[in-house]
């Protein structure tokens, strides 16, 4: 969805010639134009309020005013996600994390790398065919620490046909040879490089 922007420009220019067409327009007595402007006024108010409320809900405020820290304001926002980025936070200074299936590495160190297109694993799999290879290439580039966001594995597990059943099993053999520091209700991962 997010590569669709490019094409942004060209669906605002068909929408402009399709309400320059629906001016003329009458069905029932009604011009088209004022049914349609209603929806789009009845879509905007529910945007609002829904934003209001989602806005209120998160309280943003309070980190502004000094009511609530940063720390406690990203925790109840982003849940097991800030917990996992205090984890790495908590690494020693020379850490290097890869993460895997979790593209978001916000309030991460910059040494954190990120798996962005969801797709490291499977293409390092790909590329060097055995555990032993992978763990070398990732120590290699630095890696120290591996996070892997079990909800983004279940995901992609039920969804991408791309994953054939070697990669899965690559992916446990590979994990396995890991020492766990840290479990996050199972839903982060946090290994070291042996």
């Amino acid at each position: 969805p997010r590569l669709y922007f490019s094409v942004l420009a060209f669906f605002g220019l068909l929408a402009g010639a399709g309400w320059n067409w629906l001016q003329s327009k009458v069905l029932a007595g009604v011009r088209v134009r004022r049914l349609i402007g209603v929806a789009i006024l009845l879509v905007g108010g529910l945007l609002l309020v829904n934003d209001t409320i989602s806005l209120s809900a998160s309280n943003p405020l309070g980190v502004v005013l000094g009511t609530n820290s940063k720390e406690n304001y990203r925790l109840t926002n982003l849940g097991y996600h800030e917990l996992a980025m205090r984890s790495i936070r908590e690494l020693p200074e020379n850490s290097r994390v890869l993460m895997l299936w979790e593209p978001k590495a916000f309030y991460a160190p910059l040494t954190t790398e990120p798996d962005t297109w969801i797709i490291r694993f499977k293409t390092d799999w790909q590329r060097l065919k055995s555990t032993d290879r992978v763990l070398d290439d990732w120590e290699t580039r630095g890696y120290t620490h591996v996070l892997v966001y079990q909800t983004g594995v279940g995901l992609v597990q039920a969804t991408d046909p791309d994953y054939t059943p070697e990669i899965w099993q690559g992916l446990q053999e590979t994990l396995a040879r890991l020492r766990l520091v840290k479990s996050l209700d199972n839903i982060y991962l946090l290994y070291e490089l042996p």
